[in-house]
């Protein structure tokens, strides 16, 4: 149950730092891609 419990929390871990990564990357490629309209922000 704990082996089950663990694998379940590192995955969790794991999709969440995927997700957060793949917004950031979003977030550099918008920004160098549109650098004009980003600098009124």
């Amino acid at each position: 149950m704990f082996e089950e419990m663990f694998w379940f929390l590192s995955s969790t871990t794991f999709w969440l730092v995927i997700i957060v990564f793949a917004m950031f990357l979003t977030a550099i490629l918008t920004s160098s891609f549109s650098d004009d309209k980003t600098k009124g922000l």
